[in-house]
């Protein structure tokens, strides 16, 4: 193939309404051979090709795939050049602070084929915290999910004082009730956690009450169930209660942090905190 004279030293591309703008065709200018573009706003070329605009897109019809690239934004879309295209849930764009931001409706998958991730895969897993997939399949997990109450909260019966949605798999849980005692001494007040179905169940508490030394233990729970801390406290009073656990979910489903009253209301004061971490 020999090269024409093909250079210029300027070349404006007026892009206005209608069917204008710079396209790029292979092997010839026809019906489903568009490669990208270059426009002002979406259109239909007189091939009956669909092009995305405004900015820069650039097309992969046999695998339904477009992506334009428009300010500071990139947005993928799927469809095809001869029906057109919709725009996905993936978008990635950046701002004045050079921030990478990424928006994804699914998992954000990351293989590194060299350096320090070699041969791995970043992974955000839905229901708390990520994790990194090595070659051989061993999970390293990173980051949970720390929720915490703001303002306190009566507790008159049954109520769900923090929750997250959970996937089936296996979870690790932490944190602390911080309870005040309703207007009757040493009532036992209920705490726990509900759940969808779940194996494995273990959990543990100790706590602490105001104005008294040292901490006692509740033992340990094979349930998602409420119990009493294993101790009371008087009225007005407050106990700070622990604990830390693990369960396997076999179905998705609400992970709560619950309380209960035994006969007496109470209420959970700001501070409590409800920290869940995916493990497998």
């Amino acid at each position: 193939m020999v090269w024409n004279n093909s250079v210029f030293p300027l070349l404006i591309v007026n892009a206005g309404g209608g069917f204008t703008g710079l396209f790029i065709y292979s092997p010839i200018p026809g019906s489903g051979n568009l490669l990208s573009s270059s426009a002002a706003q979406s259109g239909t070329d007189p091939y009956g090709n669909h092009y995305i605009g405004p900015g820069y897109s650039v097309y992969n019809n046999g695998a339904g795939l477009a992506l334009q690239m428009s300010g500071a934004a990139l947005q993928f879309y799927t469809g095809s050049l001869a029906a057109g295209w919709t725009p996905g849930s993936v978008i990635i764009t950046t701002d004045v602070g050079q921030d990478l931001i990424e928006n994804a409706a699914g998992n954000v998958l990351l293989t590194a084929g060299s350096g320090l991730l070699h041969p791995t895969t970043l992974e955000v897993v839905s229901g708390g915290g990520g994790q990194i997939t090595a070659n051989d399949t061993t999970a390293y997990l990173f980051g949970e999910n720390v929720m915490f109450t703001s303002a306190a909260i009566n507790v008159p019966g049954l109520t769900t004082i923090l929750s997250q949605a959970v996937n089936s798999g296996s979870y690790y849980f932490a944190g602390v009730f911080r309870i005040k005692q309703g207007v009757n001494n040493n009532v036992v007040d209920n705490i726990g956690f509900s759940g969808p179905a779940a194996t494995n169940v273990v959990w543990y508490q100790y706590n602490s009450i105001q104005g008294v030394a040292g901490m006692s233990a509740a033992g340990v729970t094979g349930s998602l169930t409420t119990i009493g801390p294993g101790g009371t406290t008087p009225a007005g009073q407050e106990m700070y209660i622990f604990y830390e656990g693990t369960v396997t979910f076999t179905a998705s489903g609400t992970f709560a942090m619950i309380a209960n009253i035994s006969t007496t209301a109470f209420t959970v004061q700001p501070g409590t905190i409800f920290r869940v971490r995916k493990s497998s």
